[in-house]
C-alpha cells in the first residue's frame, strides 16, 4: 500500500475543516424537534421537495430566523413571526396570496391542501422558537473559511516550495569548468 505525501493529507484535512467551517455543526439546544408535518413544511419552504404544481419554493424569495433552515432570499418578508400576524389564516392566505409577486409566481402552479398546512405547520413551529435562535448571517462562518483557506493555501505553497531544486541543474558541469578555470590560473 502506497504511503500518502504529506501535501495530500494536508489538502484532505484542509477540505475537512472547510466543511465543519461552513456547516452548522451545532444543533440549537433550546428549540424542539419538528413533527413530521412540519419537517415536510420544512423541505416544501427549502424547496428540498417540489411543490405538486411546479411553483417556485418560498426560500428562493423569503426568509425565516432558524438555525436548522439556511438563510433565504431577501426579496421579500422575513417570515420567522407570520404566524403571529395571521395564525391559522396562513394556510387560506396561500391558497390566493395578494401581493403581486407571489401572485404571478401561483397563478398557474397553485399551491395543494397538503402542501399548505405542511407550510404553515412549520411556519407555526418556525414562530413558536423563535425566541431560542440567533439571527445569523454566516459573516463569521465565511470569515473563519477565508482565514483558514488562506493558510491551507500558504502551507501548500511551503510544501511545493521545500521539494524545489536545490542546485542548478548542471551543477556537475559548472564545478568541472570552475575546477578547470583555477587550474589553469
Amino acid at each position: 500500500m502506497k504511503k500518502m505525501a504529506l501535501s495530500k493529507k494536508l489538502f484532505i484535512g484542509a477540505c475537512l475543516t472547510f466543511i465543519l467551517l461552513t456547516q452548522n455543526v451545532l444543533a440549537n439546544s433550546g428549540s424542539r424537534s419538528m413533527t413530521a408535518g412540519e419537517a415536510t413544511g420544512k423541505q416544501y419552504f427549502e424547496g428540498s421537495i417540489r411543490f405538486e404544481n411546479d411553483g417556485p419554493s418560498c426560500i428562493s424569495c423569503h426568509s425565516v430566523n432558524n438555525a436548522q433552515v439556511a438563510n433565504g432570499g431577501l426579496y421579500a418578508k422575513d417570515l420567522t413571526d407570520v404566524y403571529t400576524r395571521m395564525g391559522e389564516g396562513v394556510s387560506a392566505w396561500l391558497m390566493a396570496p395578494s401581493f403581486p409577486a407571489m401572485m404571478t409566481s401561483y397563478q398557474n402552479n397553485p399551491l395543494t391542501e397538503k402542501e399548505r398546512k405542511s407550510l404553515a405547520e412549520f411556519l407555526k413551529y418556525v414562530n413558536d422558537t423563535k425566541s431560542g435562535q440567533n439571527a445569523s448571517k454566516g459573516y463569521d462562518t465565511m470569515l473563519m473559511a477565508g482565514i483558514g483557506g488562506f493558510f491551507g493555501i500558504l502551507v501548500l505553497i511551503g510544501l511545493i516550495w521545500f521539494k524545489r531544486k536545490r542546485n542548478m541543474v548542471k551543477e556537475d558541469i559548472f564545478s568541472r569548468q570552475s575546477k578547470a578555470w583555477d587550474a589553469k590560473h
